[in-house]
């Protein structure tokens, strides 16, 4: 008997659950897409979508005012949290007290030079999972907006520049935190 029949004949049981347990486990997560890829794929199709019924230019209006409300509430409830625990807002304590999962989601190498930090992301769940769709420019929305907001809301004068990103095409994503005090 198939599968399908098998379900809609006499249903599931515990034995036959069992079985897809096994068989999901030896896929050895073959299928699975982390929840940073999940999310990002959301996103793109949430882009897209808004950009097929209201037009390229409203919708790019659209993306960029949630967007930039998304990462300003999410700065400004990091910001809340160094707060509570009686600390400056400083770059170190936005990084401490930040909401990213970075250790899952992107991977990515820091560099220190003349006392700012970059960070040079060389891959990116967020962004590769709506690739694999076809729907990178949709999620480039995000990335064009979102770090930049998301450290406005926490303190605004702090600053970042991000010359590159994945899902603008580049190799890489460039993120420029300047902090010192230039001379």
């Amino acid at each position: 008997m198939d599968e399908i029949k098998k379900e809609r004949e006499e249903g599931l049981d515990w034995e036959y659950m069992g079985e897809m347990i096994k068989e999901r486990e030896a896929t050895g997560g073959k299928y699975v897409t982390p929840m940073a890829g999940l999310m990002g794929q959301l996103f793109a199709v949430m882009a897209k979508t808004i950009i097929d019924e209201v037009g390229k230019e409203k919708g790019e209006a659209i993306l960029e005012k949630a967007v930039r409300y998304f990462g300003e509430e999410r700065g400004r409830r990091v910001a809340e949290r160094v707060k509570a625990a009686g600390k400056p807002l400083s770059l170190k304590n936005f990084l401490v007290f930040g909401d990213l999962d970075s250790s899952t989601a992107i991977s990515f190498v820091p560099n220190i030079e003349e006392g700012d930090l970059s960070l040079s992301i060389n891959s990116c769940d967020f962004s590769k999972y709506p690739d694999d769709w076809g729907m990178g420019e949709y999620f480039h929305y995000y990335c064009k907006y979102i770090d930049k907001s998301t450290l406005r809301g926490y303190n605004a004068e702090l600053k970042l520049e991000v010359p590159k990103t994945l899902s603008g095409g580049d190799d890489v994503c460039i993120l420029c935190y300047t902090v010192k005090e230039k001379k």
